[in-house]
């Protein structure tokens, strides 16, 4: 009797802790991911948020991979060829079907290729394939992709370039290939439950390595302290984007532990240069020496957090190790301040949104006060705050604290051009010189080249101060310490990249 009750008191404590039972192995069978929101479409060309990104990357295979240093890797394509600057040819897998069956061919590749790149289909990736101007299939295994000029992140794009099924997309309304999508990736579609869970499960019969778990289930969970306390009770495997809050208080335990990389995203301060009193450059400087960019840092942020001297992250192609920005200093901003006089007495708004992390805010706000600058908070919905900053530049707020990422495109291209080019409706800047250097980096693939238009650049960003670097925004997430997983600077989850422990 006495071992009876001992084990039963065992199995009530293994049961309550979720630990070590047995029976919790069941969750081997199924990795439950807790999302901060749904996808809008599973649709991968109607598709660009990271919510989205999560499951659809899983559900198709894309042209080209990328290697840990972000360079082009096969995927669909084995081998691949630049014809000319403006010209190259892929070679696919013969081995490859869709989830009804049906082989996946060039005709499939050039028609989601043409589809992408066409302004009447809407897709919110446009930008990135606009430059394709032509797709030739030359065989069942070949096809031809050109553009205009040169595109130096053609290969780049590859790697997130979703392939779909020409057969099934035409024959099915639009909104309905979003709701039920077919691709030929690791995992297939299985159900989309609105407002509470999309469920994949593994396609057995992938061409490439097998995922992880035999379900993957993707739970909508807005609030992030709760995503937190799903992993904790044991009814969630991983919590995805975590605060640098609510990260710092989880000490790790058997149900629970952090893990992050730094992204591609970039914390950046813009200072709108098209609008007074902000377009005499000695303010913009005294703004700049102002931001304790480290203090910010070990202050309010994560150790994955690090502060930037430049408007890229390590990850990113023209990435300048030499690059430095000028240390803050007080006293010379102070100067600088008292030099522009009654013009910079007028009150500065600091538009953000609840997205970002307010503290960040409130600190910016306090150091410009103390180099005599009046500094208010305007604090509006994430969708308003958006609008406003890619309104025309003199209507854009006069500062405002973003996040920057160009969807994995790991290039300055992504970040410089949207930032800075007179062309661009993020950019708040009008430079003849800065426009010239960013064309001729966008018209070349001679690396090396480009490299060196792009540290002419960061020399140019220095001196007009349009924007302050301030921190490579990490990816932080919450999971199950069996998970075996490394977390990417890209923030996509390949399942089939990821496993239990042994």
């Amino acid at each position: 009797m006495r071992r009876r009750c001992q084990f039963l008191f065992s199995w009530i404590v293994a049961l309550v802790l979720g630990a070590s039972w047995p029976g919790h192995a069941q969750s081997k069978d199924v990795l439950v991911v807790n999302m901060s929101s749904e996808a809008a479409s599973l649709d991968p060309h109607l598709q660009w948020t990271n919510d989205g990104f999560n499951i659809y990357m899983n559900l198709f295979d894309q042209l080209l991979s990328r290697n840990a240093d972000g360079t082009p890797a096969p995927s669909l394509a084995t081998t691949w060829r630049w014809l000319s600057e403006t010209e190259v040819e892929f070679t696919l897998r013969s081995d490859v079907r869709f989830h009804d069956g049906r082989p996946l061919t060039a005709e499939d590749v050039a028609f989601s290729l043409r589809r992408l790149s066409d302004p009447a289909f809407g897709s919110p990736q446009l930008p990135s394939y606009r430059p394709i101007n032509r797709v030739e299939v030359l065989s069942p295994n070949v096809v031809r992709v050109g553009t205009a000029t040169p595109y130096p992140l053609l290969l780049t794009r590859m790697a997130y370039m979703n392939v779909v099924p020409r057969h099934v997309v035409e024959a099915v309304p639009r909104e309905e290939f979003g709701r039920r999508p077919v691709g030929s990736g690791p995992y297939r579609f299985e159900r989309w439950d609105a407002g509470v869970v999309t469920v994949i499960a593994r396609n057995d019969s992938y061409w490439g390595p097998q995922g992880g778990f035999p379900r993957v289930e993707f739970r909508p969970v807005p609030d992030t302290a709760t995503r937190v306390a799903n992993l904790r009770a044991g009814t969630a495997d991983f919590a995805d984007r975590l605060t640098a809050d609510i990260a710092a208080q989880i000490r790790p335990g058997p149900a629970i532990e952090t893990r992050g990389i730094g992204s591609e995203r970039i914390g950046y301060l813009r200072i709108n240069a098209l609008r007074a009193p902000l377009d005499d450059i000695r303010l913009r400087r005294a703004i700049s020496l102002a931001i304790d960019r480290r203090g910010i840092v070990e202050a309010l942020l994560t150790r994955y957090d690090p502060p930037l001297e430049q408007m890229l992250t390590p990850d990113h192609f023209g990435y300048d190790s030499a690059q430095r920005w000028p240390d803050p200093n007080v006293e010379q901003a102070r100067r600088l301040v008292r030099e522009v006089g009654e013009r910079a007495r007028v009150r500065l708004e600091l538009a953000t949104s609840p997205l970002f992390d307010q503290r960040v805010m409130q600190a910016i706000q306090g150091m410009l006060a103390d180099i005599g600058l009046n500094v208010a908070i305007e604090l509006t919905d994430h969708a308003t705050f958006v609008r406003r900053i890619s309104s025309d530049g003199p209507q854009q707020p006069m500062l405002y604290f973003g996040r920057w990422s160009c969807g994995g495109c790991g290039d300055a291209d992504g970040v410089m051009w949207p930032l800075l080019h007179t062309s661009s409706t993020w950019a708040a800047l009008r430079n003849p010189q800065v426009d010239s250097l960013l064309d001729a980096a966008r018209g070349t693939v001679d690396q090396p080249r480009r490299l060196e238009l792009y540290r002419q650049v960061h020399g140019q960003v220095r001196e007009l101060i349009p924007l302050v670097p301030v921190h490579q925004t990490s990816y932080i997430v919450a999971v199950n310490p069996r998970l075996q997983w490394t977390p990417l600077a890209t923030e996509i989850l390949y399942l089939n990249r990821m496993s239990w422990r042994p």
